[in-house]
């Protein structure tokens, strides 16, 4: 998450070779990267991985708005 903080507005981008439709349905989705359970000391191996709590989404993942999801930090762009 080294490219990441706590708190920053960011962007879910579009999967690149999904097949639409359905596509990838966190396209677009909108939240702020947020605090996690796992301690930094476990996710040191892990700065490939940045935790989003979605706060907008498009039709296909508006039922998961308010949940937190991990996405690989070249998946999502700050705001």
């Amino acid at each position: 998450m080294a490219k990441f903080n706590i708190g920053d507005k960011v962007r879910i981008k579009d999967q690149e070779g999904w097949p639409k439709p359905p596509g990838f349905r966190f396209a677009d989705a909108e939240g702020t990267v947020a605090q996690h359970e796992y301690p930094d000391e476990v996710m040191g191996a892990y700065e490939h991985l940045v935790f989003v709590k979605v706060e907008k989404a498009g039709d296909s993942a508006k039922e998961y708005i308010g949940n937190g999801f991990w996405f690989l930090t070249d998946q999502v762009e700050k705001r």
